[in-house]
């Protein structure tokens, strides 16, 4: 994925991690969405997990259909 691949790259991510969002779904979206609200209250907004993580979150699939969409508007 984009994002795992510019995070690897881009932001020098853990190579073992897999990329941020293989990252998040191993640590669980739910869990990283309850543990950003504290954060946000202590240090601001941009803590604030988005209406989009929110939605991923609350699927039990959690990113597998994002990734299925995503790949299928991707052209190869």
């Amino acid at each position: 994925d984009d994002a795992d691949t510019a995070s690897l790259l881009g932001l020098g991510f853990p190579r073992e991690q897999g990329g941020i969002l293989r990252w998040c779904e191993h640590y669980g979206l739910a869990r990283l969405v309850t543990d950003s609200q504290p954060l946000a209250g202590t240090h601001g907004a941009r803590f604030e997990p988005s209406d989009w993580l929110r939605e991923r979150a609350a699927d039990p699939r959690g990113l597998t259909p994002w990734r299925q969409a995503h790949n299928e508007r991707t052209p190869p």
